[in-house]
């Protein structure tokens, strides 16, 4: 599920569930622990395998779970992204490939994102018929410029390129085999700053992140409307309509 390989100091994450490396409970909780785990370690790279770093929640797994599973699973995304936002040692995605809705938002966590030339990435939460929860919401935005907000969140474009570091998902595209090389090197780059001082920094950029993680009440209204049966339906319709065509 989650590949480990440490080289001098960084721990390199490779994503490995499945095709498309899609977010599930057991994908999520196991990512979750591995960032948290990282003892010893100076800082940690996250990336997927061949063309797909990661292609978002499991909406399969979440349309045969049904409320039970949406009830728990929501609590665990936001749980996720947070454990990578605010982790006091720095971590960089390599983004071998696509990263899509929460893919995406699982790039934005990282303090550095190394994006390989090929590979589409956006937030297409709204367009599948999905809130984004707290902690994806705060990360999307502190992330996407304003000028592009209304492109990216509320249309769900999906960018590819350059455009990608504009629409504020990427900062950096490298040659698809020099993708993770790059991301490790940066790692390491951030992992020599005195650590006082890079924890403190993070932490005072993160505070968006650290609020939202603690509104529990934004989290229940979320989780709430995920579990509508409205909801539901819609998500239903989308992915006849598109991921199983």
């Amino acid at each position: 599920m989650i590949e480990i390989k440490d080289q001098d100091g960084v721990r390199i994450l490779q994503m490995a569930h499945g095709r498309a490396n899609a977010m599930d409970l057991s994908f999520l909780d196991a990512l979750r622990e591995h960032v948290e785990g990282a003892s010893g370690i100076e800082a940690i790279v996250v990336t997927g395998r061949g063309s797909i770093f990661c292609a978002g929640v499991d909406l399969n797994k979440m349309l045969e779970g049904g409320e039970a599973y949406i009830a728990a699973f929501i609590p665990a995304l936001d749980r996720c992204f947070a454990a990578v936002a605010t982790s006091p040692i720095p971590v960089v995605a390599a983004i071998n490939g696509h990263a899509i809705a929460g893919g995406a938002i699982l790039a934005c966590a990282a303090d550095f994102r190394v994006a390989s030339e090929t590979g589409r990435i956006g937030v297409p939460e709204l367009v599948v018929g999905v809130p984004f929860p707290p902690v994806a919401f705060a990360l999307a935005t502190s992330s996407i410029p304003p000028d592009r907000f209304r492109q990216q969140v509320l249309r769900g474009q999906q960018v590819t390129g350059e455009d990608r570091i504009s629409a504020g998902f990427v900062d950096e595209v490298v040659a698809d085999e020099h993708c993770l090389a790059r991301a490790i090197e940066v790692a390491r780059e951030l992992a020599s700053v005195p650590g006082p001082a890079f924890r403190t920094t993070k932490s005072r950029w993160r505070r968006g992140v650290t609020k939202a993680a603690a509104d529990t009440k934004a989290l229940a209204e979320v989780t709430a409307l995920w579990r509508d049966p409205a909801t539901v339906s819609h998500v239903r319709s989308y992915v006849e309509r598109t991921l199983r065509r």
